[in-house]
């Protein structure tokens, strides 16, 4: 049995995903799963030598670390993960080595040089924005902070005096303008390594444009078979383009011409609502990965 080191940040256990992810992998009892928190590790630095003890036992004695969770850890999980590179270290979510792309903004920039579909999109500071916007878009539009999650900070926008109301109430956010795809659901791709797992379709409430489970859309577990044609494959080289192994794609058909656009590729992606195929998946993947020859 491979010994698995699962990091995550300071959500009550009953709120968090990352939390809930180590309860399911080790129901599976196929390794060993250790969960921690960014507040337990220590960093040990001199010039002649460096080491990271979580909770008193050194990183290295873990065959595998699966770097989750990130909002006010980046230069925490950049470090660790720097390190387990420099001592061999196996670890998942590899990006977490280079300059993630977390915002829906360099996930655009990304997507663009690597020719993968996606909403028309406008970014520009809150007192240009709207100008901005209107400039490329047509009303509604979609107006969302770069780094909103789980349908946050998320507005359909119908007309210049909405827009301007919004803007003036998040004055210091960070907001993305794209167009309204109409569209019926949108499929969450989850991608371990070289392998897609259609998780999800999920569809938003009466009266909401959010898909969000987490706002209250629906979801519905969706076979390889009956997913779209191609998807699979757009949602594997979403995840190459953005260095990501372990990574959550959103894609939305647009009902006009069924083409497919991508929405997001999502670093820590919910898991409540998950089949139980995906845990399973997702153990096989890292004990694969804890157990390689290094």
């Amino acid at each position: 049995m491979a010994n698995i080191l699962i990091l995550i940040g300071d959500k009550p256990e009953a709120r968090s995903e990352g939390y809930y992810t180590f309860q399911k992998l080790q129901q599976r009892e196929r390794d060993t799963y250790t969960c921690a928190r960014y507040r337990d590790v220590e960093f040990r630095l001199t010039p002649a030598v460096t080491s990271i003890m979580v909770n008193g036992v050194s990183i290295d004695e873990y065959d595998l670390v699966y770097i989750r969770d990130f909002h006010g850890y980046e230069p925490e999980r950049n470090t660790i993960a720097d390190y387990c590179k420099k001592n061999g270290v196996v670890f998942a979510n590899q990006d977490t080595a280079v300059s993630q792309k977390i915002s829906k903004l360099a996930q655009y920039m990304i997507f663009a040089s690597h020719d993968i579909p996606f909403p028309e999109s406008v970014y520009a500071h809150t007192s240009r924005l709207a100008q901005a916007a209107e400039e490329t878009l047509a009303y509604p539009m979609i107006v969302k902070s770069i780094l909103a999650s789980s349908g946050d900070d998320n507005y359909y926008v119908e007309s210049r005096e909405q827009l301007d109301e919004i803007l003036s109430r998040h004055a210091d956010q960070k907001f993305i303008a794209q167009e309204a795809v109409p569209n019926e659901g949108d499929f969450r791709i989850v991608t371990l390594g070289d392998r897609a797992l259609t998780v999800y379709r999920r569809v938003a409430a009466s009266g909401d444009h959010r898909n969000n489970v987490s706002k209250g859309g629906d979801s519905q577990y969706i076979s390889h078979e009956d997913t779209p044609d191609g998807m699979h494959d757009i949602a594997l080289k979403v995840s190459r383009a953005v260095g990501r192994d372990v990574c959550g794609v959103d894609v939305m058909v647009d009902t006009r011409d069924e083409s497919m656009v991508v929405l997001e590729a999502n670093f820590n992606f919910g898991v409540t609502t998950a089949p139980e195929g995906l845990f399973d998946a997702m153990a096989e993947y890292f004990h694969d990965q804890a157990t390689r020859k290094k």
